[in-house]
């Protein structure tokens, strides 16, 4: 289970405060599912009860602010680099599949009896669905820095 964080974080000009620090709820999510992962294999759910608490309150808190907040930042000034048009239909979409996906995740391991059965299965499969996200994130990432970059230049 790798998942690559530090690719974009350094992509766009530093000053859009909110990117940052969904970038770094981004990074404190991809630790959070590393430590979680350090308790493999999963036999008793009251060893990991409070990472599980604190990953998936990361987790959702993460998708919610990227599917409600920042992905609409990024596709408004995306949609000034002119090579870009028609991108944010598609990549909605795949967005949002990966959030549906993680918030499914959520809910299932926020029931208030902990079961582990499952576990390592669905953490890997959520390990594979964010990984694909941040790929997608980090296109779009580029895609802002690029926006940005010209609406500097135009000014």
């Amino acid at each position: 289970m790798h998942l690559n964080i530090s690719r974009s974080s350094h992509l766009f000009d530093q000053s859009d405060e909110r990117i940052n620090g969904w970038l770094e709820e981004r990074q404190a999510l991809v630790v959070a599912l590393h430590n979680l992962s350090k308790f493999k294999p999963f036999k008793n759910p009251f060893l990991i009860e409070e990472e599980m608490e604190q990953f998936t309150a990361l987790l959702i808190d993460y998708v919610s602010a990227g599917q409600f907040e920042i992905f609409e930042t990024i596709f408004n000034a995306a949609e000034k680099a002119p090579t870009k048009t028609g991108l944010k239909s598609s990549v909605m979409v795949a967005l949002l599949r990966t959030t549906n996906h993680a918030l499914d995740f959520a809910d299932k391991y926020t029931q208030e009896t902990l079961t582990v059965e499952d576990l390592e299965k669905d953490l890997n499969d959520l390990a594979e669905n964010l990984a694909s996200r941040l790929e997608l994130e980090d296109h779009l990432i580029e895609l802002y820095a690029e926006a940005t970059s010209i609406l500097e230049d135009n000014h």
